[in-house]
């Protein structure tokens, strides 16, 4: 099912990243925006993006009831937890213009000289005010990075969540620009600054951390985006959809397998730094009852008696080539993997299932949607020693990174 842009992009979205009613990206330690300094951020971060037939149309994140449409609540999209994640680009051709010189003369050397309209600066709709804030590109990046990934993240691993949050932002605003989203008031995206989502001000990051150690995390992160301002990833010749996360399970996961539609820059990848992340293997308990609570709350197996014995409710598994369960059943009745994760709020759709002692044990890999760039994967290249242009290009296939004449 292909979701309407309008109500992807208003993202009063919150589940799983993403992400985001803002295009924006997503805090949380897990899909890709915001968390705390020991915690990895989005898994959200934002996503979408193809081009021409290729283009991500719409996200599976994204599915709702007719039941939650009826009751008016909005779509949510990013990476699964509370937070907003990533939104898929509209279905279609890509239109954007040819922005820069033929791909053909943009080796995979160093960054390229080009010139994009409108780089400079973003306007964001607050989704808990209403209220429109201009930000110039500098402004923006830190802000953005400071909601997405710990100030104690190596200087690389920062500098590449820098770039990844300026070029989804600018590819956000290109796409609103191509097809204006009502709800948006004229803004180019939305983001939620005051729960952390999108981005984050000084003054909240000051409030979090006090003063002293706030100031000095929001230093690092400034002297990390000053020497890679300006810089952007682009995919045939326009800026990519730059999705993101916080942990894998040791492969990236392929676009298609999240959202409708797919891009050939967010495809699978080795992300073998993943197993040195906190938490990364969880664990969760649901008894019968509760496991049925938890679908009824979000509409789904509202028809199922759940008959049977509890041992036999889930099987035939579908899996992913990176683990993530793409679709299983449930007394019979088939869902996604996305859909279970969203009901029970596993940290991702990379799971197991058994019955013990009168208990579902989920046991969870990784956390977010797994697509793009892995912040802790990220985070182990910074350092083993990559600098930040191989870290996106490792995450991102066959992208080209820009400098931006402007800057």
């Amino acid at each position: 099912m292909k979701v309407n842009l309008a109500l992807c992009v208003c993202l009063a979205l919150l589940i799983l990243g993403i992400p985001l009613a803002a295009y924006g990206l997503t805090s949380h330690p897990e899909e890709g925006r915001g968390g705390m300094p020991s915690q990895p951020l989005s898994s959200s971060a934002a996503i979408s993006g193809g081009e021409a037939s290729e283009l991500l149309e719409g996200s599976k994140e994204s599915k709702k009831t007719e039941k939650q449409r009826e009751e008016g609540e909005s779509l949510t999209v990013r990476d699964v937890p509370a937070n907003t994640r990533p939104q898929a680009s509209q279905s279609g051709e890509d239109t954007l213009p040819v922005l820069v010189p033929s791909s053909s003369a943009m080796a995979e050397g160093e960054p390229v000289s080009v010139t994009l309209p409108d780089s400079d600066s973003f306007t964001i709709y607050d989704l808990t005010t209403g209220e429109l804030h201009t930000l110039t590109a500098e402004e923006y990046t830190v802000c953005a990075v400071s909601a997405e990934m710990p100030p104690t993240f190596s200087e690389e691993a920062l500098k590449a969540q820098a770039v990844a949050c300026y070029t989804y932002a600018l590819r956000a605003k290109y796409d609103n620009a191509r097809q204006p989203d009502p709800a948006l008031n004229g803004a180019d995206f939305a983001a939620d600054p005051s729960d952390w989502k999108g981005y984050v001000t000084r003054e909240q990051y000051l409030e979090r951390y006090g003063e002293e150690t706030g100031a000095v995390y929001w230093d690092t992160i400034e002297q990390a985006v000053k020497p890679v301002l300006g810089y952007v990833m682009l995919y045939r010749e326009n800026p990519i959809v730059a999705a993101y996360h916080s942990t894998c399970g040791g492969m990236t996961e392929d676009a298609s397998n999240v959202w409708q539609g797919s891009a050939p820059y967010l495809v699978p990848v080795e992300s073998v730094g993943d197993q040195y992340a906190p938490n990364y293997e969880t664990a969760e308990l649901f008894s019968p009852e509760e496991l049925k609570e938890a679908f009824a709350m979000v509409g789904l197996m509202e028809d199922s008696d759940f008959s049977g014995e509890p041992s036999e409710w889930f099987g035939d598994f579908e899996r992913s080539s990176s683990g993530y369960v793409t679709a299983l059943t449930l007394c019979g009745e088939q869902l996604d993997g996305i859909d279970v994760r969203g009901a029970l709020g596993l940290r991702s759709s990379n799971f197991t299932v058994e019955y013990i002692n009168g208990s579902f044990l989920f046991r969870v890999c990784g956390y977010g949607h797994g697509v793009g760039m892995s912040q802790y994967g990220a985070e182990y290249l910074g350092k083993k020693g990559e600098d930040w242009k191989d870290i996106l290009r490792h995450y991102y296939t066959g992208i080209t990174i820009a400098k931006l004449n402007q800057f």
